[in-house]
């Protein structure tokens, strides 16, 4: 699986870049947040045997995770989908708030529509669900550390997109299409601009009209809900 628009098989994963700029680093700091028994012992040894990354610490409560998160200032955070007492979405807003330099991964083996949906406008940077045929969890984190945005695996792909997926009365112009194919390529706004020979402010503006039209939230979703109504 590879980055979405390059083959037909790139279906099952979307990887985009994200606007935020990422500094190197010589390792990557990861938190774990998982209260399954199993989850996090398999990817603290998955980890483990990479040179790129190391466990800072673990929590099974999205209280023990803020209190982990502010003693230990992780990199990236990797968070099950089914928390006892916090849920995801609001867990991502406070992380965020206590560790804004972090990145937020939901790991899980299945996750429902609205949750990846209020995930993503959370502000997380990658959606991997570890029942997904070929999953690269070291691979997919080091994308996600490197600036991409990662979904993996096609019921999160479809999850992304649920709601409905078309356009509205007025169809998308010639401009629209070219940047829906940009943005499926996974080019940036800067990137677009480049490709168009436009500025990033008149791309900004085609961008808001093209979410509007396809009555999505984000690029995501807008993607996802482009394929659904057969824009791509």
């Amino acid at each position: 699986m590879i980055a979405l628009g390059h083959t037909a098989a790139a279906r099952d994963r979307w990887v985009c870049p994200l606007p935020a700029d990422v500094p190197a680093v010589a390792r990557t700091r990861v938190l774990l947040v998982d209260d399954h028994p199993i989850v996090v012992p398999g990817v603290r040894r998955l980890l483990s045997r990479s040179p790129e990354f190391d466990v800072v610490g673990q929590a099974s409560t999205g209280l023990q995770a803020m209190e982990a998160a502010l003693s230990t200032n992780p990199d990236l955070i990797l968070l099950g989908s089914q928390l006892p007492d916090i849920p995801p979405p609001r867990l991502c807003r406070r992380l965020h708030g206590l560790v804004p330099g972090a990145r937020f991964v939901v790991v899980t083996a299945f996750i429902e529509g609205s949750l990846l949906r209020d995930c993503l406008a959370s502000g997380v940077a990658g959606v991997l669900l570890d029942g997904a045929d070929g999953l690269d969890l070291v691979g997919d984190l080091r994308r996600i550390r490197s600036g991409l945005m990662v979904i993996d695996g096609p019921s999160a792909l479809a999850a992304a997109g649920t709601g409905e997926p078309c356009v509205e009365g007025t169809p998308l112009s010639r401009r629209e299409h070219q940047l829906l194919r940009l943005i499926a390529e996974g080019l940036s706004t800067k990137g677009m601009a480049d490709e168009l020979r436009l500025s990033p402010n008149t791309v900004r503006s085609y961008c808001e009209s093209l979410l509007r039209k396809l009555r999505a939230t984000s690029r995501i979703q807008a993607v996802a809900h482009a394929r659904a109504s057969g824009l791509l």
